[in-house]
């Protein structure tokens, strides 16, 4: 049945594209009526002078204008000789509209209370599904068992390729965590990201009538995020960063619980700062977020105390960061760790109330500066949104440098998606990554003019208002969303649900060219036409840049629609 539909979708669009001369571009999901509203226009044809209206449902005439000079010609934004802005703010009144351009085909927008309300809990019911160590669908056996019991391997040097077995022969239980991507490998890393943002989307989390299950939803899964964590250092000699190599991805296509592996994966032990840092930040959080609140019968010391021993061994250690590095492959090479740090003194902080903690914090911000760029390996403006309470004088400058650079961009000609950054592998969750940024920062500051755009541009860029039409989140309550993401699981088990999972969406055209033969992507294809000179997308499980999902990228997506949701429902 999903092949048919696929097929059907396919003669669909390539229908749409031979015959239509302009292509809407717009939110799928709906514009929430306090946020900015527009949707882009690309045609082959020049629309200047052109007319449109806006009418409701029984002809009446809301809104209307025409068109002046296209805003940008083909560009690496996108494929269209013409592109146009339509610019509908001024309407508040939820409802659906029909937009009629000329004699152009009519194509209807909505504009209803927090059309997003229900991506959060799809986004975590999601992420549950990747949780390891857990009967997995549809045998409902359990998948990598022997996490267990993980020898322990070092590095013999410096070096981040020169791992070999612990002299004296140690193992630790590292049981739990989620599989990080489309493959079954662990990363500290990552799962204290995505602890972490998960504790911060609890903390965030709008008030309505789904408040209370949702919020329980994320802590559910923050729980077992930690659970993880506080195994990672079993003993003051210890401190795991990863579990599993690339051998993982010489295995073929297998569900978790067919493993050949299962049993033999290494545990990696490196006293390094970059994950150390992060999983004390989230313990941390957590140890505060429990002290806090009385209804929770959860003891919070065990976090307070694992936080504070990880953050201190970190600092006495003073070691470099590391990462398993094996030929071509370097995983989660975050090679800065003072923005680690910097966010894990402020929770320390937060959690203690003791000025050292501050004074730390403070000292790595300075040292951390801003990063142009926002990620699991650049939580600078994380950390400095975070400390801004308690020290807005040292971390504005960064915070203004970083977020004027983005905006700089967003507002670059050209730039018809208003997009912070350049293209690249995983952009989508940068761009998530950013627009929470600022809409954090209109929180911390009351100043939601200056960068309040950002989010709501990515939000639509997200949900449709891109090149290809496509919302980049799988979901069947949104039409023209994803269908087919990156993983072994779902490519075995295709009758299993993936909604909730978010691409990592359009590429940079280079990368993805390089590793074009491993993708198997159809010469005709309907995304072709939409691709540019700088920036790809193809929605086909074969493509790995395009349709994987990371752990980290759905903790951003979380973290960016609790936001949204907040700050745009009514």
């Amino acid at each position: 049945m999903k092949q048919l539909i696929s097929v059907f979708l396919f003669f669909f669009i390539q229908t749409y594209v031979i015959q239509a001369e302009i292509y809407p571009r717009y939110n799928l999901a709906g514009y929430a009526s306090k946020a900015n509203k527009s949707c882009i226009i690309l045609s082959d044809e020049n629309l200047k002078e052109q007319k449109w209206i806006i009418k409701t449902p029984s002809n009446t005439v809301v809104l209307e204008g025409v068109f002046s000079t296209s805003i940008s010609g083909t560009s690496s934004h996108t494929p269209k000789p013409f592109n146009y802005e339509l610019e509908f703010s001024s309407l508040k009144k939820e409802g659906i509209y029909t937009i009629s351009i000329g004699t152009y085909n009519d194509f209807s927008i909505q504009i209803k209370n927090n059309p997003t309300d229900f991506l959060v809990r799809e986004m975590v019911s999601f992420l549950n599904k990747q949780r390891s160590g857990v009967p997995v669908a549809p045998a409902n056996k359990t998948g990598h068992s022997g996490d267990v019991k993980c020898r322990i391997y070092e590095k013999k040097t410096a070096a981040n390729t020169s791992w070999h077995a612990a002299a004296t022969e140690r193992y630790a239980d590292m049981s739990g965590g989620w599989y990080d991507a489309g493959d079954y490998l662990k990363f500290t890393q990552t799962i204290a990201y995505t602890t972490y943002f998960l504790l911060r989307s609890y903390e965030e989390y709008p008030v309505n009538t789904h408040t209370a299950a949702d919020r329980k939803a994320l802590m559910d899964e923050a729980i077992w995020g930690l659970t993880y964590l506080l195994k990672t250092m079993p003993d003051d000699s210890t401190f795991i960063i990863q579990v599993g190599n690339a051998d993982d991805h010489k295995q073929g296509t297998r569900m978790p619980y067919d493993d050949a592996l299962n049993g033999s994966r290494h545990a990696y032990s490196d006293f390094s700062p970059t994950q150390m840092g992060l999983t004390s930040a989230a313990l941390a959080l957590a140890a505060t977020i429990f002290e806090s609140d009385a209804s929770f019968k959860i003891k919070a010391n065990q976090y307070r105390n694992k936080a504070i021993q990880i953050y201190k061994k970190a600092l006495a250690a003073n070691k470099t960061p590391a990462w398993f590095e094996e030929g071509w492959e370097k995983f989660y090479n975050d090679v800065t760790a003072e923005d680690n740090m910097e966010l894990a003194a402020i929770e320390l902080y937060r959690l203690t109330q003791d000025e050292l903690y501050l004074n730390e914090a403070k000292g790595n911000a300075s040292k951390t500066g801003a990063a142009y760029w926002v990620s699991w390996g650049s939580l600078n403006m994380t950390a400095h949104l975070r400390l801004f309470q308690y020290a807005p004088q040292t971390v504005q400058p960064y915070l203004t440098a970083d977020l004027n650079t983005f905006n700089g961009i967003a507002n670059k000609k050209g730039n018809v998606w208003r997009l912070p950054h350049a293209y690249t592998w995983a952009s989508l969750y940068s761009f998530m990554g950013v627009g929470s940024s600022a809409m954090m920062y209109a929180k911390v500051t009351g100043t939601q003019d200056i960068y309040g755009r950002m989010g709501t541009d990515v939000l639509n860029y997200t949900l449709g208002q891109n090149n290809w039409g496509t919302a980049f989140v799988m979901t069947e309550k949104i039409p023209g969303s994803i269908k087919h993401i990156y993983s072994q699981m779902y490519t075995l088990h295709p009758e299993l649900s993936a909604a909730g999972a978010i691409a990592e969406g359009p590429g940079d055209k280079k990368t993805h060219d390089e590793l074009l033969n491993y993708f198997n992507i159809p010469k005709t294809n309907p995304y072709e036409a939409f691709n540019t000179n700088a920036v790809v997308f193809y929605d086909y499980n074969t493509d790995f840049q395009c349709m994987e999902t990371t752990i980290g990228g759905m903790a951003d997506g979380i973290y960016f629609f609790t936001l949204i949701n907040k700050f745009y429902a009514k």
